[in-house]
């Protein structure tokens, strides 16, 4: 019996979560002041903590001239509860009024 409580105790360590990090170990894309073509996202890695979070992007449109993107919306992602044991994400996609003409400024984590 001693050594069964003695082998689940070592599996419970063993299996741990991984320690636990903050809404700002996320990664923002795009960082400012850079934009990324397509929209952008808010990516947590494993062990973020068990909070609840959504991507907010400004999304411009690139057409029909990309040296000067005129302003489309702020748009808001999926909301999406981090995890401590798998990487999570909340995407925007920004559309433009050609395909691949929306770019995506300003990326930001929205905490529910």
């Amino acid at each position: 019996m001693m050594a069964a409580v003695a082998a689940l105790g070592t599996g419970l360590v063993a299996t741990a979560p991984p320690a636990s990090a903050a809404p700002s170990d996320c990664r923002l894309v795009p960082e400012a002041p850079y934009g990324n073509v397509g929209g952008g996202g808010v990516f947590c890695p494993a062990g973020a903590g068990t909070f609840t979070y959504r991507a907010v992007v400004d999304c411009y449109d690139g057409y029909p001239n990309s040296s000067n993107p005129q302003y489309v919306g702020t748009y808001e992602g999926p909301w999406v509860r981090a995890s401590l044991t798998e990487d999570t994400n909340s995407t925007v996609q920004c559309h433009g009024h050609v395909p691949g003409s929306g770019i995506g400024f300003n990326a930001r984590i929205e905490l529910g």
